[in-house]
């Protein structure tokens, strides 16, 4: 499995969008949220996407594009397990 950690920012209107529901579904990803902080204008989350090929993390990473989302990769500052 390929494991990519990703900081992903958005309008809060996406907040109210199933992303992490299509991400699984359409994208055979599983999210595994770290952080995330929403208010009333933006919204961010610390992400770490697990898929079977960085083909499949990318095109999770276009979708979150597509819909608006500003997404970077994550250099530490994430909770470890």
């Amino acid at each position: 499995m390929i494991r990519k950690r990703l900081h992903v920012s958005m309008s809060a209107d996406l907040v109210k969008e199933p992303i992490l529901y299509r991400l699984v579904k359409e994208y055979d990803l599983s999210p595994n949220v770290r952080r995330a902080d929403v208010s009333a204008t933006e919204a961010w989350m610390a992400i770490e996407l697990q898929g079977g090929s960085e083909a499949h993390i990318q095109e999770g990473i276009d979708y979150l594009t597509g819909l608006g989302a500003t997404v970077k990769p994550l250099q530490g500052d994430v909770v470890e397990s």
